[in-house]
């Protein structure tokens, strides 16, 4: 189970086993080959120091294992000095990491939830649970998703609203080729190849190793430091503004412009102004410090909606450092 909800498969899911069980036999007195039964009543009560030690180093070995084939793009953002028990560091290892394993478990969960989200996860990809909240509440009848790589937010739109409007836009041709097979049979949905921005161009986008994290801006190297994020290739895409591709007949009914677009933000929404009065709610990444050259921060974000006419209405999945205090959060906007 440990292995399943890390991701972890083949050999080394064997190995967190076998370790699992050495480390509970060792635990009650006994040795990895021993029923607990047999194992001597004083000794069960008062291990040994040579058990106690066998002990720590498997509980160490595997929570090294699932820490090296589990982490986070943001595992680094919650690493202390502090000794703690070797089985506690497997169940509490870090936050970042905790919230990785729970975030795993909630998506193979959804995906049997219905046959598109277990389809999905089939193919690798997982509905986005960290917004099913916000989601449900909206209660959206049309949805834009800017930044939609392979469909994880739109999957979670469809699950949360089965005849919502989706309208989806992403640039990069392999994630989309995903996210268009996932919903090849959906009537209601609509996948658009561009990147948006504030007028017609064709730009160089760069392309990170974890392609969710591709930008039309270059990573910086705080980044690269917090989130081990790195260009791996480049590839030229399209970029129109919003009101190029879309008009007021496409949106009806509850409507939410979400953005995930990497840095690109503010260009977007420039793009995007002369439609952006039929949104109901803007639901937008955006960081406190940043993560790409020359990218718009939250202040100038919430500046410019509130010229708008809308007004932050609530902040969720913020991720933290130590040193730089937030550094990145999903922040939801409504019509005031």
């Amino acid at each position: 189970m440990i292995g399943d909800l890390c991701g972890v498969a083949g050999p080394d899911a064997a190995q967190i086993r076998r370790d699992m069980i050495g480390c509970r036999a060792h635990k009650i007195g006994g040795t990895g080959d021993t029923p607990s039964g047999a194992a001597d009543a004083s000794t069960s009560a008062h291990p040994s120091a040579a058990h106690r030690r066998a002990l720590g180093q498997r509980a160490g070995s595997l929570g090294e294992l699932i820490e090296r084939r589990s982490r986070p793009r943001n595992a680094k953002l919650h690493r202390h000095a502090v000794w703690r028990p070797p089985l506690l560091r497997i169940i509490q290892s870090d936050l970042a990491l905790s919230r990785n394993i729970l975030l795993r478990s909630r998506k193979v969960a959804h995906g049997l939830t219905s046959a598109l989200a277990f389809r999905a996860l089939r193919a690798g990809v997982g509905v986005a649970v960290e917004h099913s909240q916000v989601l449900g509440w909206l209660a959206p009848d049309t949805v834009v998703d800017a930044g939609a790589n392979r469909g994880q937010f739109s999957l979670m739109t469809r699950v949360k609203r089965p005849e919502a409007t989706i309208i989806a836009f992403e640039p990069l041709s392999a994630p989309r080729a995903k996210l268009k097979a996932m919903f090849e049979r959906d009537q209601h949905f609509r996948c658009e190849p561009y990147a948006l921005g504030v007028e017609t161009a064709r730009l160089e986008m760069k392309v990170t190793q974890e392609d969710d994290s591709s930008s039309l801006r270059s990573v910086s190297d705080l980044q690269e430091s917090l989130f081990g994020t790195r260009e791996a290739t480049t590839e030229f895409v399209e970029v129109r503004p919003l009101t190029a591709v879309l008009g007021l007949g496409d949106l009806k009914g509850r409507t939410l412009l979400k953005i995930d677009v990497q840095g690109f933000e503010l260009e977007l929404l420039r793009g995007a102004q002369p439609l952006l009065s039929a949104f109901d709610s803007v639901y937008v990444e955006a960081s406190f410090v940043r993560l790409y050259t020359g990218q718009a921060l939250v202040p100038e974000l919430v500046a410019f909606l509130a010229e708008q006419g809308f007004g932050m209405r609530g902040l969720f999945n913020q991720a933290w450092d130590d040193r730089f205090g937030p550094v990145q959060a999903d922040f939801l906007f409504q019509r005031s």
